[in-house]
């Protein structure tokens, strides 16, 4: 009988993972690929040309980052989020967005205060919590995405912010940046009902962040105040009670500002350099501010008594203040407003509060006086 000798069994094979991602310069022309070992044995991995030979340096950076994501850890990928490769969220785009929004003002808090909601609170949730970079198709997790910005306990007026915000990164994306790119449905994840909810639940918490009107009383309660505990801000306040300021535009005035009819409000307050306040452009248009409340002379002398001090320093100064009896450093230009509507025409109260139309002017009045429902006194 003959024996059959055994097949010799396969030694199986040794693989080793696949590494990152790389960048290499090959005849001239840029080439990503990878590496990893069989038995041994380098063999190759490239990615397709044609997905990327388009591309400027910067956004080859960006995608290499993408395709190494799988090798770092979630907070790294976390820290990273601003950076993604898609045809239509990049790095381009997202900076092409960026100088749009610098043309637009001249205060950087209104480009980095959308850029960073626009990270943090639609391209982290869109992209990498729920895996969809493509603007085009956000609805379908629209009402996901309302739910989530709900649960983040933000202020109605932050919520609002935030969905502008998205909805304005992507019709600048199809309009500026793509004209090829599918117009992205306008989103609108939480609806006014719910909005009304959140601002009353807000006010019973006495966590309401809307401004009010600073009734008469209570200003001179305010005013005592700041004398027995900050009296180096009191000058401030007065000018933003007269002249319904920003507190930052307190800071930003000098003798040639003070005009014969009004005072010129075009500079605010940005910092303080050898003992000198550092004064730039206003947040939004310079106006005029008629002496309704006050006169120049008297402005002018307050103007003498201000203190040069950082706008956030005089603002947490403020409101530490303020805080104690429920008002904001803002409720004096709402105060300002609501009381020129009472003795002056529309148009000019408008101008002087320096808004491009009165119904954002009328957001400001808050008169609440009523007629009397007593009956008249007739002779018959």
């Amino acid at each position: 009988m003959k024996l059959v000798k055994p097949a010799p069994v396969a030694e199986p094979q040794k693989v080793s993972e696949w590494s990152r991602w790389y960048l290499v310069q090959e005849g001239g022309h840029p080439s990503i690929k990878r590496s990893r070992k069989v038995n041994g044995k380098t063999t190759w991995n490239r990615y397709p040309a044609k997905h990327y030979k388009h591309m400027s340096p910067e956004e080859l950076t960006a995608l290499l980052r993408r395709l190494n994501a799988t090798f770092e850890t979630e907070k790294k990928l976390a820290e990273e989020r601003y950076n993604f490769d898609h045809a239509y969220v990049n790095v381009r785009s997202l900076t092409a967005f960026e100088k749009y929004l610098k043309k637009q003002t001249t205060v950087d808090s209104s480009v980095s205060n959308p850029m960073s909601m626009l990270q943090r609170y639609s391209l982290e949730y869109f992209i990498i919590k729920q895996g969809i970079p493509d603007p085009a198709k956000w609805h379908i997790k629209e009402d996901d995405w309302g739910e989530w910005l709900l649960e983040q306990d933000l202020s109605v007026a932050l919520l609002k912010r935030i969905v502008s915000t998205t909805n304005r990164f992507t019709k600048f994306l199809n309009q500026k940046i793509y004209p090829e790119m599918p117009n992205a449905r306008k989103l609108e994840p939480i609806g006014r009902a719910k909005y009304a909810e959140i601002n009353y639940l807000r006010k019973k918490k006495g966590e309401d962040d809307e401004s009010k009107y600073i009734q008469p009383e209570t200003y001179k309660k305010i005013v005592k105040a700041f004398e027995e505990e900050e009296p180096e801000v009191l000058p401030n306040v007065k000018l933003c009670k007269a002249f319904g300021l920003r507190i930052s535009e307190s800071l930003g005035f000098d003798k040639p500002k003070f005009l014969k009819d009004a005072v010129l409000v075009d500079e605010q307050g940005k910092g303080v350099k050898g003992g000198q306040i550092v004064r730039k452009k206003v947040k939004t248009n310079e106006r005029m501010v008629p002496y309704w409340n006050m006169t120049a002379v008297d402005a002018w002398t307050l103007v003498k008594q201000i203190i040069p001090m950082h706008p956030n320093t005089l603002t947490k100064k403020v409101n530490k203040v303020l805080a104690k009896f429920g008002h904001s450093s803002h409720d004096f230009r709402r105060t300002f407003i609501t009381e020129a509507h009472r003795s002056h025409h529309w148009k000019d109260v408008q101008r002087a509060a320096g808004h491009t139309t009165h119904q954002m002017t009328m957001k400001y009045d808050q008169d609440d006086r009523n007629l009397s429902p007593l009956l008249a006194d007739l002779d018959d």
